[in-house]
């Protein structure tokens, strides 16, 4: 039924992240813990990249700790938070919609904005670029918290979040943040200051968010709406890493990455990263550099292999990418959209209506679609995950998915579990070919993995293509 997950493990709320989110390596880095008042947890860097939290020791802390259950309930794997369909339920009661995946909703669209510079600089259709300016010009946010460039500083993070006040200065925003960027310290800039925000953030985030906004009245009152971004997988350091070194720009020497830069006539799909070093800007398609298709999951968070969110669906609106036919050859990008806020889908109905936005209704239907290899990945893909876990001795989060092979060889054969793999791998060996000062050594590590995968691939889709084509013949010849 549409709406309806299955839970199958009991909630324990006695264990402390530090024994089960943290220990078991499922912590994605959020900062949500970290954000607490008199938080015991802090976001720390890893070997590999990626941000942590880490528990605080007691003589370190600024003040009195809260009761532990408090970083439980906002940490977006724990089995003491409120999963997608609970937040969902209370956060959009009153939509009249409901479809598994999307949640409770006001309208589905696809399309972009009509501003042809706003486009430009935005990942997809501008929508969220536009959403957060139309927003600070009619005064209904005092402010937009989301993901910039940071300056050119090689050594630095390449993104951070930051709160931006004014409509001109929304275009500072980054296209899209495939890096980890934790959000602990800009929510605490949040809960100093007077007035409302708008939040933009990745599936987790936004659950993570809204958990603390229930839990934390000052950031309940500030933080009035969540865009979400819709989310294939996080990535670690090494992907921008890994994008620079291909063309000729070391690790170290990174100053600045945009891994969606457009091109004219070529399609959405096709993106251009654009990577600074030197004050000089160095130009590839991901198509043409190794390890960059997102479906093979390098450098991906241990995390994200076991989220079964792709649509952001605690978010008052998602955006993302509308990988859909009628709209993929389009240089300039669209976008798809999910309203669940009644304020924001009567902000985009009159945005429509102005000329503003030119999206077009969308079935629910066809906006799975649009993301249906990512969806495939978190849930026949979670459902054998869960399942090889489950007769170990540790701890897995929660999940809205049951654990079984079903999926396993029927539909992927050993698929889903190389590309676990791959993404483990990945960590360790390109943290080694940083320290050997060798790009071949990581190439070569990966490449049989990832021959591997494109072999499944191909086996595949000739098994799809075989069975469409007896699908056309019984037709034809008038059998079921």
């Amino acid at each position: 039924m549409d709406g309806v997950w299955i839970h199958f493990k009991d909630v324990n709320l006695n264990k402390k992240l530090s024994d089960s989110v943290i220990a078991g390596g499922y912590c994605i880095g959020c900062g949500a813990c970290a954000a607490l008042e008199n938080a015991e947890y802090k976001i720390t860097r890893t070997e590999f990249g990626l941000q942590e939290a880490e528990l605080i020791e007691p003589g370190e802390r600024s003040g009195s700790a809260l009761p532990f259950v408090a970083a439980e309930k906002v940490c977006p794997f724990s089995d003491a938070a409120r999963d997608e369909d609970e937040l969902n339920r209370i956060f959009y009661s009153d939509a009249p919609h409901n479809k598994r995946h999307i949640g409770r909703h006001w309208a589905t669209y696809a399309g972009s904005v009509a501003d042809d510079e706003l486009r430009a600089v935005a990942s997809s259709g501008g929508i969220g670029r536009w959403l957060e300016r139309k927003l600070l010009e009619e005064g209904l946010v005092d402010g937009v918290v989301h993901v910039i460039p940071t300056p050119n500083n090689s050594g630095q993070p390449l993104f951070e979040f930051t709160i931006v006040s004014s409509a001109e200065a929304v275009a500072q925003g980054a296209r899209s943040a495939y890096y980890p960027t934790p959000m602990h310290e800009v929510l605490k800039q949040v809960r100093g200051l007077q007035g409302r925000y708008l939040f933009t953030g990745v599936p987790c985030f936004a659950k993570a968010l809204k958990s603390l906004c229930l839990e934390d009245t000052v950031l309940g009152e500030r933080i009035k709406y969540v865009v979400g971004i819709v989310c294939g997988h996080m990535k670690s350091e090494a992907y921008a890493e890994l994008i620079a070194w291909q063309m000729g720009v070391k690790p170290e020497r990174l100053e600045q990455i945009d891994f969606r830069g457009k091109v004219d006539g070529i399609k959405a799909s096709t993106k251009q990263n654009i990577v600074t070093a030197g004050g000089k800007d160095h130009k590839e398609f991901s198509k043409d550099l190794f390890g960059t298709g997102y479906g093979l999951g390098l450098f991906k968070p241990k995390a994200c292999d076991f989220c079964d969110d792709v649509l952001a669906e605690v978010a008052d609106i998602s955006i993302g990418d509308a990988w859909l036919p009628e709209y993929v050859q389009d240089s300039r990008g669209s976008s798809i959209v999910i309203v669940r806020n009644r304020e924001l889908g009567e902000i985009v109905a009159r945005g429509i209506a102005q000329g503003e936005l030119q999206l077009d209704s969308l079935s629910a239907d066809a906006i799975l679609q649009s993301q249906e290899g990512g969806l495939r990945h978190r849930t026949d893909g979670l459902e054998c995950r869960l399942q090889a876990l489950k007769g170990k001795e540790e701890w897995m989060p929660r999940k809205r998915v049951k654990p079984g092979w079903r999926t396993r060889f029927k539909h992927r054969g050993g698929l889903y579990d190389l590309r676990y793999e791959l993404a483990m791998l990945s960590h360790s060996a390109f943290r080694d070919a940083k320290e050997n000062d060798s790009l071949d050594d990581f190439i070569a590590s990966m490449t049989p993995l990832v021959e591997r995968q494109k072999q499944l691939l191909k086996k595949e889709k000739n098994k799809g293509k075989s069975s469409r084509l007896l699908a056309k013949l019984k037709k034809k010849v008038g059998l079921k």
